[in-house]
C-alpha cells in the first residue's frame, strides 16, 4: 500500500516527460515543414525593415541581389492605406497590428514575392537613412527580432546572408525619389523563379471591381516568372477567400502551390478554358487594394 503513491507519481512524470517529446517533436516537425527554404526554391526572397530597409533576393544557384529602400522613399502600401514613407511602414503596419503589411509593401515595390520579413519590434519610424546600417543582417536582427520566419528559417537566413560582402551580390540602388513603375520596367526578371517559368502554366486572374488591385497581383505573378494571360472583371465583392480553379493534374503544381501559400487561397478542382488556372481574387482584392 505505501508504495502506490510512489508508482502514480513515477508514472505521472513518465507521462510528462512523454507528452514534452511529443510537444517537441511536432513543433519541430512544423518547423520543417513549413520552413522555405528546404521547399528547394530558385529563389527567396527576404526584407530586413530598418533605417534602410534591405532586400536580399537569394538564388541559390545563381545571381543573388540586393537592393536598400532608403527611409524616405515613397512606397504605396497596399490594402487602401495610400502612401507612407519606406521609414514609416513599421509604424503603420503597428499600429494597425498587421505586420504583413511589410511583405505586401515590398512586394508591390519590386513585384516580387517576399518570402520572409523581419522587423523591429518597437513602432519606430525612421527619418533617415543612417551611415551606420549594416550591410548583411545582425544576429539580433534574425534571432529577437519580429518576423515570419520559423526557427530554421532563421538559422538558413543567418548561413545565407550573414559575413558576406557587398561584391556577393548584384546592388542595384533606390533613391529617395523611387517610383515603382520604372523600376518594374527596368527590372522586371530579375526575381524569376526558373521552375514557375519553365512550367508555362499560365494564369487567368478574376477580380471584382479594380483593376489596378488585379494588376498589382499580375505584376507580382509575372515577376516571378507566372504568365497571367488575362484580368477579368466579375463585378461581385466577396467576402470569401481567394480560390484556385484548375485541373487535377494542375492542382499539386509548384505554381500553384506557390500561389497558393503566398496570397493564403484555397484551391479547387474545376474547368478552365483561357488558362491553366483561375485565380479568383476574392477578400484578396481588399487586403492588397492601392486604390
Amino acid at each position: 500500500m505505501k508504495n502506490k503513491p510512489k508508482l502514480k507519481h513515477k508514472n505521472l512524470g513518465f507521462n510528462l516527460i512523454w507528452i514534452f517529446v511529443l510537444l517537441v517533436g511536432y513543433w519541430g516537425y512544423k518547423n520543417v515543414t513549413s520552413s522555405v527554404f528546404l521547399k528547394n526554391k530558385d529563389k527567396i526572397n527576404v526584407v530586413f525593415f530598418g533605417n534602410t530597409t534591405r532586400y536580399y533576393s537569394i538564388d541559390p544557384k545563381g545571381l543573388d541581389y540586393f537592393l536598400s529602400f532608403p527611409a524616405d522613399a515613397r512606397m504605396l502600401v497596399p490594402g487602401g492605406y495610400g502612401q507612407y514613407r519606406a521609414g514609416a511602414v513599421n509604424k503603420l503596419a503597428m499600429l494597425e497590428k498587421k505586420p504583413d503589411l511589410i511583405r505586401k509593401t515590398f512586394s508591390w515595390a519590386t513585384s516580387s514575392m517576399v518570402d520572409l520579413y523581419f522587423y523591429p519590434l518597437e513602432g519606430t519610424i525612421f527619418y533617415k537613412q543612417s551611415e551606420d546600417t549594416e550591410f548583411s543582417p545582425t544576429f539580433y536582427e534574425i534571432f529577437l527580432n519580429p518576423g515570419n520566419a520559423n526557427l530554421v528559417d532563421r538559422f538558413f537566413v543567418l548561413g545565407s546572408l550573414v559575413g558576406k560582402s557587398k561584391n556577393s551580390y548584384k546592388g542595384i540602388k533606390i533613391g529617395n525619389d523611387f517610383n515603382q513603375e520604372e523600376f518594374t520596367k527596368d527590372n522586371m526578371g530579375i526575381f524569376y523563379k526558373r521552375s514557375y517559368r519553365n512550367s508555362q502554366i499560365n494564369v487567368q486572374i478574376e477580380y471584382s471591381k479594380s483593376y489596378r488591385t488585379g494588376q498589382l497581383i499580375s505584376d507580382i505573378l509575372d515577376g516571378e516568372g507566372i504568365r497571367v494571360v488575362d484580368l477579368t472583371s466579375k463585378g461581385e465583392d466577396s467576402d470569401e477567400p481567394c480560390e484556385i480553379i484548375t485541373s487535377k493534374d494542375n492542382l499539386g503544381t509548384e505554381v500553384a502551390q506557390g500561389i497558393k501559400n503566398f496570397f493564403g487561397c484555397r484551391t479547387k478542382v474545376g474547368e478552365v478554358t483561357v488558362s491553366d488556372i483561375i485565380l479568383k481574387l476574392g477578400k484578396v482584392e481588399r487586403d492588397w487594394a492601392i486604390e
